[in-house]
Protein backbone atom coordinates (compact mmCIF):
# COMPACT_ATOMS: atom_id res chain seq x y z
CA UNK A 1 0.00 0.00 0.00
CA UNK A 2 0.65 3.43 -1.10
CA UNK A 3 -0.70 6.24 1.70
CA UNK A 4 -0.32 9.77 0.40
CA UNK A 5 -0.54 12.42 3.06
CA UNK A 6 -1.49 15.97 2.94
CA UNK A 7 -0.24 17.19 6.29
CA UNK A 8 -0.47 20.85 5.87
CA UNK A 9 -2.93 22.18 3.11
CA UNK A 10 -6.81 22.49 3.12
CA UNK A 11 -9.64 22.39 1.13
CA UNK A 12 -8.67 23.53 -2.49
CA UNK A 13 -5.04 24.18 -1.76
CA UNK A 14 -2.53 22.12 -3.79
CA UNK A 15 -5.66 20.80 -5.38
CA UNK A 16 -4.38 20.69 -8.56
CA UNK A 17 -0.98 19.62 -7.87
CA UNK A 18 -1.66 17.11 -5.84
CA UNK A 19 -4.07 15.36 -7.89
CA UNK A 20 -2.00 15.37 -10.45
CA UNK A 21 0.95 13.41 -8.48
CA UNK A 22 -1.73 10.88 -7.50
CA UNK A 23 -2.35 10.14 -10.75
CA UNK A 24 1.29 9.62 -11.66
CA UNK A 25 2.07 7.22 -8.60
CA UNK A 26 -1.32 5.64 -9.76
CA UNK A 27 0.43 5.10 -13.30
CA UNK A 28 3.98 4.05 -11.57
CA UNK A 29 2.56 1.80 -9.41
CA UNK A 30 -0.99 0.45 -11.21
CA UNK A 31 -1.09 -2.68 -8.81
CA UNK A 32 -0.94 -0.64 -6.02
CA UNK A 33 -3.26 0.29 -3.42
CA UNK A 34 -3.69 3.79 -2.44
CA UNK A 35 -5.14 5.67 0.33
CA UNK A 36 -4.80 9.89 0.81
CA UNK A 37 -5.51 11.09 4.48
CA UNK A 38 -6.28 14.76 4.22
CA UNK A 39 -8.58 17.19 4.97
CA UNK A 40 -12.62 16.60 4.41
CA UNK A 41 -13.47 19.36 1.64
CA UNK A 42 -9.40 18.56 0.48
CA UNK A 43 -10.51 14.67 0.12
CA UNK A 44 -13.61 15.34 -1.88
CA UNK A 45 -11.95 18.36 -4.01
CA UNK A 46 -8.61 15.40 -5.03
CA UNK A 47 -11.61 12.91 -5.53
CA UNK A 48 -13.31 15.11 -8.15
CA UNK A 49 -10.56 15.72 -10.10
CA UNK A 50 -8.95 12.23 -10.36
CA UNK A 51 -12.78 11.14 -11.29
CA UNK A 52 -11.66 12.83 -14.85
CA UNK A 53 -9.21 9.96 -14.90
CA UNK A 54 -11.75 7.50 -13.83
CA UNK A 55 -9.34 7.21 -11.06
CA UNK A 56 -10.60 5.42 -7.84
CA UNK A 57 -8.62 5.53 -4.35
CA UNK A 58 -9.24 5.23 -0.78
CA UNK A 59 -9.52 8.41 0.97
CA UNK A 60 -10.19 9.33 4.69
CA UNK A 61 -10.49 11.85 6.53
CA UNK A 62 -8.17 13.57 9.58
CA UNK A 63 -7.82 17.28 11.28
CA UNK A 64 -5.48 19.31 9.61
CA UNK A 65 -4.31 22.55 12.25
CA UNK A 66 -2.87 25.90 11.73
CA UNK A 67 0.33 25.79 10.64
CA UNK A 68 1.36 28.99 10.41
CA UNK A 69 3.94 30.81 12.53
CA UNK A 70 6.32 28.53 14.29
CA UNK A 71 5.32 25.12 12.90
CA UNK A 72 8.12 23.31 14.64
CA UNK A 73 6.72 23.55 18.09
CA UNK A 74 3.98 21.65 16.39
CA UNK A 75 6.31 18.94 16.16
CA UNK A 76 4.87 16.05 18.83
CA UNK A 77 1.27 17.33 17.02
CA UNK A 78 2.95 16.17 13.62
CA UNK A 79 4.40 12.82 15.09
CA UNK A 80 1.29 12.03 16.87
CA UNK A 81 -0.29 12.48 13.22
CA UNK A 82 2.04 10.38 11.48
CA UNK A 83 1.49 7.50 13.95
CA UNK A 84 -2.09 7.61 13.60
CA UNK A 85 -1.87 7.43 9.94
CA UNK A 86 1.12 4.37 10.07
CA UNK A 87 -1.14 2.72 12.93
CA UNK A 88 -4.31 2.76 10.54
CA UNK A 89 -2.41 0.95 7.64
CA UNK A 90 -0.60 -2.06 8.63
CA UNK A 91 0.69 -2.86 5.52
CA UNK A 92 2.19 0.41 4.68
CA UNK A 93 5.10 0.20 2.79
CA UNK A 94 5.22 3.72 1.31
CA UNK A 95 4.15 7.34 2.83
CA UNK A 96 4.22 10.20 0.90
CA UNK A 97 3.75 13.60 2.60
CA UNK A 98 2.60 15.66 -0.28
CA UNK A 99 3.86 18.99 1.48
CA UNK A 100 6.24 19.70 4.14
CA UNK A 101 7.26 22.51 6.88
CA UNK A 102 9.96 22.45 9.97
CA UNK A 103 7.52 21.00 12.43
CA UNK A 104 6.63 17.78 9.56
CA UNK A 105 10.19 17.33 8.50
CA UNK A 106 11.50 17.04 12.35
CA UNK A 107 8.64 14.73 13.41
CA UNK A 108 9.40 12.94 10.03
CA UNK A 109 12.80 12.60 11.35
CA UNK A 110 11.91 10.93 15.07
CA UNK A 111 9.16 8.59 12.67
CA UNK A 112 11.39 7.27 10.32
CA UNK A 113 14.10 6.36 12.39
CA UNK A 114 11.55 3.94 14.48
CA UNK A 115 9.90 2.11 10.88
CA UNK A 116 13.02 1.29 8.99
CA UNK A 117 11.25 -0.76 7.15
CA UNK A 118 8.59 1.94 5.44
CA UNK A 119 9.74 4.42 2.63
CA UNK A 120 9.17 7.89 3.20
CA UNK A 121 9.23 10.18 0.57
CA UNK A 122 8.65 14.14 1.19
CA UNK A 123 7.62 16.36 -1.38
CA UNK A 124 9.20 20.17 -0.88
CA UNK A 125 6.99 23.29 -2.75
CA UNK A 126 8.33 26.59 -0.96
CA UNK A 127 9.62 25.05 1.67
CA UNK A 128 12.98 24.91 -0.04
CA UNK A 129 13.38 28.33 -0.37
CA UNK A 130 13.46 28.60 2.81
CA UNK A 131 17.55 27.56 2.98
CA UNK A 132 18.79 29.82 0.43
CA UNK A 133 16.89 32.78 2.69
CA UNK A 134 18.73 31.74 6.16
CA UNK A 135 22.08 31.27 4.03
CA UNK A 136 21.64 35.47 2.58
CA UNK A 137 24.26 37.55 3.75
CA UNK A 138 23.04 40.88 5.21
CA UNK A 139 22.95 43.71 2.62
CA UNK A 140 24.87 46.98 3.03
CA UNK A 141 21.33 48.50 3.77
CA UNK A 142 20.54 46.45 6.40
CA UNK A 143 23.98 47.19 7.93
CA UNK A 144 23.20 51.16 7.03
CA UNK A 145 19.99 51.18 9.08
CA UNK A 146 20.94 48.68 12.02
CA UNK A 147 24.12 50.99 12.89
CA UNK A 148 21.43 53.95 12.16
CA UNK A 149 19.46 52.47 14.43
CA UNK A 150 22.34 51.77 17.17
CA UNK A 151 22.96 55.39 16.93
CA UNK A 152 20.02 56.92 17.42
CA UNK A 153 18.54 54.60 20.46
CA UNK A 154 22.09 54.41 21.98
CA UNK A 155 21.99 50.85 22.31
CA UNK A 156 22.14 47.66 20.05
CA UNK A 157 19.16 46.04 18.13
CA UNK A 158 17.97 43.17 20.37
CA UNK A 159 18.86 39.94 18.48
CA UNK A 160 16.12 37.89 17.43
CA UNK A 161 15.35 34.58 18.96
CA UNK A 162 16.76 32.02 16.87
CA UNK A 163 14.50 28.78 15.83
CA UNK A 164 15.68 25.77 14.17
CA UNK A 165 16.38 25.90 10.73
CA UNK A 166 15.46 24.55 7.70
CA UNK A 167 18.53 23.36 6.97
CA UNK A 168 19.10 21.87 10.26
CA UNK A 169 15.01 20.13 10.14
CA UNK A 170 16.15 18.79 6.47
CA UNK A 171 19.25 17.20 8.12
CA UNK A 172 17.30 15.37 10.71
CA UNK A 173 15.66 13.16 8.08
CA UNK A 174 19.21 12.50 7.28
CA UNK A 175 18.33 8.45 7.15
CA UNK A 176 18.53 5.18 4.50
CA UNK A 177 14.64 5.33 4.35
CA UNK A 178 13.93 8.69 3.71
CA UNK A 179 13.77 10.31 0.11
CA UNK A 180 12.79 14.14 -1.28
CA UNK A 181 10.88 15.66 -4.42
CA UNK A 182 11.28 19.19 -5.54
CA UNK A 183 9.81 20.55 -8.57
CA UNK A 184 12.43 22.86 -9.48
CA UNK A 185 15.68 21.33 -12.05
CA UNK A 186 17.82 23.50 -10.92
CA UNK A 187 17.45 22.25 -7.31
CA UNK A 188 21.31 20.74 -6.87
CA UNK A 189 22.97 23.70 -8.59
CA UNK A 190 21.39 26.10 -5.98
CA UNK A 191 21.17 23.82 -3.14
CA UNK A 192 24.98 22.73 -3.51
CA UNK A 193 26.18 25.84 -1.40
CA UNK A 194 24.07 25.26 2.04
CA UNK A 195 23.48 20.94 2.02
CA UNK A 196 25.28 18.17 2.37
CA UNK A 197 25.83 16.08 -0.51
CA UNK A 198 23.96 12.92 1.06
CA UNK A 199 21.23 15.13 1.60
CA UNK A 200 21.48 16.15 -2.11
CA UNK A 201 21.42 12.73 -3.48
CA UNK A 202 18.22 11.84 -1.42
CA UNK A 203 16.75 14.64 -3.25
CA UNK A 204 14.75 13.23 -7.18
CA UNK A 205 13.17 16.59 -9.54
CA UNK A 206 9.78 16.00 -10.99
CA UNK A 207 7.80 18.12 -13.50
CA UNK A 208 5.81 20.22 -11.15
CA UNK A 209 2.69 17.38 -12.48
CA UNK A 210 0.48 19.33 -15.55
CA UNK A 211 -2.72 18.76 -15.53
CA UNK A 212 -5.76 18.16 -18.15
CA UNK A 213 -8.52 21.39 -18.45
CA UNK A 214 -11.92 20.21 -19.13
CA UNK A 215 -12.56 24.07 -20.60
CA UNK A 216 -11.26 24.17 -24.33
CA UNK A 217 -10.07 27.37 -25.23
CA UNK A 218 -12.61 29.71 -26.38
CA UNK A 219 -13.22 31.64 -29.75
CA UNK A 220 -12.49 34.89 -28.77
CA UNK A 221 -14.77 38.05 -29.42
CA UNK A 222 -11.00 40.31 -29.29
CA UNK A 223 -8.59 40.57 -31.71
CA UNK A 224 -6.06 41.52 -30.20
CA UNK A 225 -3.46 39.70 -28.69
CA UNK A 226 -4.47 38.82 -24.99
CA UNK A 227 -1.83 38.88 -22.40
CA UNK A 228 -2.97 37.54 -19.50
CA UNK A 229 -1.32 38.64 -15.75
CA UNK A 230 -2.27 37.25 -12.75
CA UNK A 231 -0.90 35.70 -9.16
CA UNK A 232 3.04 36.31 -8.15
CA UNK A 233 3.70 37.14 -11.87
CA UNK A 234 1.96 40.79 -11.58
CA UNK A 235 5.19 42.02 -10.16
CA UNK A 236 7.53 45.54 -10.55
CA UNK A 237 9.12 43.95 -13.88
CA UNK A 238 5.31 43.64 -14.95
CA UNK A 239 4.62 46.62 -14.06
CA UNK A 240 7.39 48.05 -15.98
CA UNK A 241 7.00 46.08 -18.46
CA UNK A 242 3.56 47.26 -19.35
CA UNK A 243 4.75 50.87 -19.02
CA UNK A 244 7.63 50.77 -21.75
CA UNK A 245 5.39 48.79 -24.19
CA UNK A 246 2.95 51.47 -23.63
CA UNK A 247 6.09 54.16 -24.28
CA UNK A 248 7.84 52.64 -27.23
CA UNK A 249 6.03 49.20 -28.36
CA UNK A 250 2.57 49.96 -28.64
CA UNK A 251 0.57 49.08 -31.95
CA UNK A 252 -3.06 49.13 -31.02
CA UNK A 253 -3.16 45.29 -31.42
CA UNK A 254 -1.82 43.92 -27.44
CA UNK A 255 -4.24 43.85 -24.50
CA UNK A 256 -2.94 43.25 -20.53
CA UNK A 257 -5.81 41.96 -18.73
CA UNK A 258 -4.77 41.74 -15.24
CA UNK A 259 -6.31 40.03 -12.06
CA UNK A 260 -6.14 42.89 -9.51
CA UNK A 261 -7.98 44.76 -7.18
CA UNK A 262 -9.93 47.65 -8.52
CA UNK A 263 -7.94 50.41 -6.83
CA UNK A 264 -4.32 49.26 -8.04
CA UNK A 265 -3.07 51.79 -10.42
CA UNK A 266 -1.84 49.74 -13.23
CA UNK A 267 -5.54 49.86 -14.25
CA UNK A 268 -4.88 53.43 -15.34
CA UNK A 269 -2.64 52.11 -17.97
CA UNK A 270 -3.27 52.08 -21.65
CA UNK A 271 -3.93 48.91 -22.85
CA UNK A 272 -4.46 47.58 -19.34
CA UNK A 273 -8.76 45.76 -18.17
CA UNK A 274 -8.98 44.47 -15.06
CA UNK A 275 -9.59 40.57 -15.70
CA UNK A 276 -12.33 40.29 -13.19
CA UNK A 277 -14.89 42.33 -11.38
CA UNK A 278 -14.30 40.63 -8.11
CA UNK A 279 -11.28 40.37 -6.24
CA UNK A 280 -11.71 36.75 -5.22
CA UNK A 281 -12.50 33.96 -8.20
CA UNK A 282 -13.24 30.18 -8.52
CA UNK A 283 -9.90 28.08 -9.48
CA UNK A 284 -12.92 26.88 -12.72
CA UNK A 285 -13.31 30.66 -13.10
CA UNK A 286 -9.04 31.69 -13.08
CA UNK A 287 -9.38 28.49 -15.90
CA UNK A 288 -11.92 29.86 -17.91
CA UNK A 289 -10.55 32.92 -18.10
CA UNK A 290 -7.17 31.64 -19.04
CA UNK A 291 -8.40 29.75 -21.87
CA UNK A 292 -9.44 32.73 -23.30
CA UNK A 293 -5.44 34.12 -23.66
CA UNK A 294 -3.54 34.30 -26.29
CA UNK A 295 -0.24 34.64 -24.04
CA UNK A 296 0.46 34.40 -19.98
CA UNK A 297 3.01 37.24 -18.91
CA UNK A 298 5.72 35.89 -15.87
CA UNK A 299 8.54 37.91 -15.64
CA UNK A 300 10.40 36.49 -13.00
CA UNK A 301 13.80 37.71 -11.84
CA UNK A 302 16.69 35.59 -12.00
CA UNK A 303 16.90 34.93 -8.46
CA UNK A 304 13.05 34.09 -7.89
CA UNK A 305 12.06 30.62 -8.40
CA UNK A 306 15.73 29.13 -7.71
CA UNK A 307 14.22 25.88 -6.11
CA UNK A 308 10.59 26.09 -6.71
CA UNK A 309 8.21 25.63 -9.97
CA UNK A 310 5.75 28.27 -11.10
CA UNK A 311 2.50 27.08 -10.65
CA UNK A 312 1.52 30.09 -13.33
CA UNK A 313 3.73 28.08 -16.38
CA UNK A 314 1.93 24.83 -15.02
CA UNK A 315 -1.45 26.90 -15.63
CA UNK A 316 0.03 27.97 -19.10
CA UNK A 317 1.30 24.19 -20.59
CA UNK A 318 -1.75 22.35 -19.10
CA UNK A 319 -3.74 24.84 -20.66
CA UNK A 320 -1.84 25.20 -23.72
CA UNK A 321 -0.85 29.07 -23.46
CA UNK A 322 2.70 29.61 -24.09
CA UNK A 323 4.19 31.67 -21.41
CA UNK A 324 6.36 34.96 -22.34
CA UNK A 325 9.42 35.28 -19.39
CA UNK A 326 12.15 36.38 -18.38
CA UNK A 327 15.42 34.31 -17.97
CA UNK A 328 15.27 33.17 -14.07
CA UNK A 329 16.95 29.43 -14.11
CA UNK A 330 13.44 27.61 -14.37
CA UNK A 331 11.80 29.12 -17.45
CA UNK A 332 15.94 29.08 -19.22
CA UNK A 333 15.54 24.81 -18.15
CA UNK A 334 12.23 24.81 -20.25
CA UNK A 335 13.27 27.04 -23.13
CA UNK A 336 15.17 23.98 -24.11
CA UNK A 337 11.92 22.44 -25.05
CA UNK A 338 10.64 25.18 -27.01
CA UNK A 339 7.80 25.22 -25.04
CA UNK A 340 8.52 28.92 -23.74
CA UNK A 341 9.48 32.27 -24.61
CA UNK A 342 11.81 33.52 -22.60
CA UNK A 343 13.86 36.89 -23.48
CA UNK A 344 17.23 38.51 -20.94
CA UNK A 345 15.58 41.68 -20.26
CA UNK A 346 12.29 43.68 -19.65
CA UNK A 347 12.81 45.51 -22.90
CA UNK A 348 13.55 42.60 -25.12
CA UNK A 349 10.29 41.17 -23.49
CA UNK A 350 7.98 44.09 -24.48
CA UNK A 351 9.66 44.13 -27.98
CA UNK A 352 8.87 40.35 -28.12
CA UNK A 353 4.96 40.98 -27.56
CA UNK A 354 4.97 43.66 -30.30
CA UNK A 355 6.03 40.88 -32.21
CA UNK A 356 4.08 37.86 -31.56
CA UNK A 357 0.87 40.07 -31.62
CA UNK A 358 2.11 40.71 -35.52
CA UNK A 359 2.79 37.00 -36.30
CA UNK A 360 0.40 34.46 -35.22
CA UNK A 361 2.19 31.73 -36.44
CA UNK A 362 4.37 31.56 -33.44
CA UNK A 363 1.87 31.00 -30.55
CA UNK A 364 1.04 27.81 -32.83
CA UNK A 365 4.26 26.51 -32.80
CA UNK A 366 4.74 26.97 -29.28
CA UNK A 367 1.69 25.43 -28.45
CA UNK A 368 2.62 22.25 -30.13
CA UNK A 369 5.63 22.42 -28.03
CA UNK A 370 3.59 22.60 -24.85
CA UNK A 371 1.89 19.18 -26.11
CA UNK A 372 4.80 17.55 -26.27
CA UNK A 373 6.41 19.03 -22.91
CA UNK A 374 3.25 17.44 -21.20
CA UNK A 375 3.64 14.14 -22.39
CA UNK A 376 7.33 13.71 -21.80
CA UNK A 377 7.43 15.10 -18.46
CA UNK A 378 4.36 12.64 -17.63
CA UNK A 379 6.58 9.75 -18.43
CA UNK A 380 9.68 11.38 -16.80
CA UNK A 381 7.63 11.57 -13.64
CA UNK A 382 6.67 7.97 -13.66
CA UNK A 383 10.34 6.85 -13.89
CA UNK A 384 11.49 8.92 -11.29
CA UNK A 385 8.63 7.99 -9.31
CA UNK A 386 9.80 4.31 -9.52
CA UNK A 387 13.44 4.93 -9.01
CA UNK A 388 12.32 6.90 -5.54
CA UNK A 389 10.23 4.25 -4.05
Amino acid sequence: MIVLLEPQCKDWEHNRVNSELIRQFKAAFPNDELKLFADEKHNKNISALLSQYSIQIEYENIDIFDYHGKNEEKVDDYEAMIEAVLDRCKNIQKIVFLSCNKGILLALGRVARRFPKVSFICVFHSAMEEVCIESRKKTIKQFVYEALWTVVNMKRIPEEEKSISMRECIASCNVENCRFVIYSPCFREVLSKYLSESILNKIYFLHHPFYDSCIENSVKSDERTIIGLYGQALNDNARKLIKLFNKKFDNSKVLFKVKTKQSDPILEEKNVERLFEMDYVSNEELEEAISKFDYILIPYDNNQYRVTASGIFCDAVSQGVPAMTLSSPYFKYYDKYGAVIVETSIGRLARKIKTVSEYKSTRNRIVTKEKELKARAFQDNIETLRTIV
